[in-house]
């Protein structure tokens, strides 16, 4: 089997070889304009280079646009607003997946005849071998993942790409055997011709409605674009809106995956103990031994071995890639767990659907409650679904962005606004319990506040990463200090801490510094109106509540900019090398796989906020299909609670 793949991939590279010195009869002769310069289009545009054209233009609206230093000189590059009677004289206008072709300029250019397409429709042109296309609301990047990890282990020289964030054009190769692409319903509005070997929606949801002028149906139609040149379509049993609706199309039906036990698909088992994932009535895995979280995921899961199946990837290596397919950054990722309280990163989740999904993924798992930490830009959604979860699965929200007050106004006993992120994470820590967990499901997007939903997780990382234990620790009274008003390193934080310790005279002593993160302020700076109002809080609150024999030992601003980040992490990993002990394995719940630190012993959170030393953290394992290892590091905080166990700083 593995030869006669490897006699096909000679065959489709001489293929390649001779397409490549005929050139594209399609774009031969035309004149071709890029519309939008973004990753995708930077790399069309180095392709169309190779092509014989008539002129190549590029025009962007932004007088700034990302990779214009990458455009080669002698290529007419316009800036500013479109104008339409000009591309109207074009051939062909290849637009950006983030441009709408409803846009007035664009519309009309298409009226008056010219071809619109995106990177997608040529890329279509271009490939000779088989395709794999993943579209939906919510899950696609997992599939994509995970479908091209499945290939990638059976031994197929595996590319993943599109809106999975590598351009097409940047991993077209003759050395590639499969494509993998993760679709958006922006790139199949302008795609009519790409042929797939297999093809799913996962599901469809209100989302990106302010592109569709508030109708889900126009949106639905855009992902139905995906069965038009189709095999093997599979379909999700419990969505109707991802059946095919041409009756062409439905003939070319696979497979359907769903939540319930269908004995002649690929469907779910639920016993008293566990749940497996089954194939045609057969049982293939149990869902304890995957790493990703939450029936959605176990959906996802079906859906990539049906598409794998369409590919003829052996069962035996579906199963073993499940079993060590580690999930992506941002995607319901478990980030750590302290004082028995798991945090969950799914800044992905851009949508409404998304976060019922996460918030539905995880209830088993929580049953004490999720903590939801919610807001941002809504895109037109209606948030009503969310409500049913407050008071049920969802015990407390903080929510924070443009639309919070739409979130907050669904249950507003439960949800409560928050000036950020920050905030809104020192509030969930201070009211979880063992057991709960405090999840990042935004159910909006991320651009008020943060560059993407990436920057916005990664964010929640390092913040939830900077977090200490707190346990109550009984000693003996000693004077608080004062906030000085200035922002300190660590190391300074440190010294006041040693101070406090040598003036009170007290053994034993337990030291404390609240302290407010200050990200790229340099030390000896006054400190900022927002962070000063947040510390004399933060000190009011501990000195109120500070218990007899307990010593609250000041607040602190500590400056943790990228040096000072770096620097720390250094010396963390000194200290931690000086100071190793044995990891130990442990069950976070059922099923959940976490590499974690000892925990301290007892877990009661003292009014005084006295923290104990080393944090407890979920060391996760890298993604074999991406081999990226998301962030779960010692950060900012390694240094003082490797300095002293009765040491620490609360960021």
């Amino acid at each position: 089997m593995q030869y006669a793949l490897c006699c096909l991939y000679r065959v489709f590279a001489v293929a390649r070889k001779v397409e490549n010195t005929i050139m594209n009869n399609r774009l031969q002769g035309k004149k071709i304009a890029v519309i939008g310069l973004g990753i995708s289009n930077i790399a069309v545009v180095t392709y169309l280079l190779k092509q014989d054209l008539k002129k190549l233009s590029i025009f962007d609206t932004r007088t700034n646009p990302p990779y214009a230093e990458e455009v080669p000189g002698g290529i007419d590059f316009n800036l500013g607003p479109l104008d339409g009677e000009l591309l109207k004289t074009y051939d062909m206008l290849v637009v950006s997946p983030g441009l709408s072709i409803n846009k007035p300029e664009l519309k009309a250019a298409a009226d008056a005849g010219v071809e619109i397409v995106g990177d997608i429709e040529l890329f279509a042109s271009e490939v000779n071998v088989p395709v794999v296309g993943i579209t939906g609301s919510n899950g696609k990047s997992t599939v994509t993942a995970l479908v091209g990890y499945m290939l990638e282990k059976a031994g197929v020289r595996t590319a993943i790409g599109a809106n999975f964030g590598n351009a097409v054009f940047d991993i077209l190769s003759d050395s590639v055997e499969t494509y993998v692409l993760e679709l958006s319903s922006f790139e199949l509005e302008t795609t009519k011709s790409l042929h797939l070997k297999a093809g799913v929606i996962l599901n469809v949801s209100e989302d990106h409605l302010d592109r569709y002028e508030g109708s889900i149906e126009a949106y639905t139609e855009a992902k139905h674009r995906i069965f038009q040149h189709c095999d093997h379509i599979i379909v999700n049993r419990d969505d109707p809106r991802t059946y095919p609706h041409q009756p062409e199309n439905r003939a070319h039906i696979f497979a359907s995956f769903g939540l319930d036990n269908d004995p002649n698909e690929y469907s779910r088992e639920e016993t008293d103990t566990t749940t497996y994932l089954c194939v045609k009535g057969q049982r293939v895995l149990d869902v304890r031994d995957l790493f990703i979280y939450g029936k959605h995921n176990e959906l996802n899961a079906l859906a990539a071995m049906a598409l794998a199946d369409a590919m003829g990837v052996p069962r035996e290596v579906q199963v073993q890639a499940l079993k060590t397919f580690y999930g992506l950054e941002h995607r319901c990722q478990l980030v750590r767990i302290l004082d028995g309280v798991s945090f969950y990163n799914d800044s992905k989740a851009t949508n409404v659907a998304s976060a019922e999904a996460a918030i539905t993924g995880l209830a088993d798992r929580h049953k004490d409650g999720i903590i939801l930490l919610a807001g941002g830009i809504g895109k037109g959604q209606d948030f009503t679904p969310l409500k049913r979860f407050f008071g049920h699965e969802v015990v407390k929200a903080y929510c924070f962005g443009r639309d919070a007050e739409k979130i907050i106004a669904l249950d507003k006993s439960r949800c409560e606004g928050v000036l950020n992120m920050r905030q809104a994470i020192r509030k969930a820590f201070a009211e979880a319990k063992p057991g709960q967990a405090i999840l990042l499901s935004p159910a909006c997007s991320s651009f008020d506040q943060f560059k993407g939903f990436d920057e916005r997780g990664r964010v929640f990382v390092n913040l939830v990463n900077n977090l200490t234990s707190i346990v109550e620790v009984p000693v003996r009274k000693a004077p608080a200090f004062t906030f000085d008003g200035k922002v300190k390193t660590e190391d300074e934080v440190n010294a006041s801490l040693d101070n406090a310790v040598e003036a009170s005279g007290l053994t034993p002593v337990v030291e404390e510094a609240v302290a407010v993160d200050s990200f790229d302020l340099p030390a000896g700076d006054p400190v900022p109106a927002e962070e000063r109002e947040m510390a004399q809080e933060l000190k009011a609150e501990a000195e109120a509540e500070t218990k007899p024999d307990a010593l609250f030992a000041g607040v602190h601003v500590v400056a943790t900019n990228k040096d000072m980040i770096a620097a720390s992490a250094a010396k963390s990993a000194e200290a931690a090398t000086a100071e190793a002990a044995p990891a130990t394995k442990v069950e976070a719940a059922p099923a959940a796989k976490a590499e974690v630190a000892p925990q301290a012993a007892a877990h009661a959170k003292a009014a005084a906020h006295a923290k104990a030393a080393a944090p407890a953290k979920a060391a996760t394992p890298a993604n074999p299909a991406t081999h990226a290892t998301p962030a779960a590091k010692n950060g900012s905080r390694a240094k003082s609670t490797a300095k002293t166990k009765a040491k620490g700083v609360k960021h």
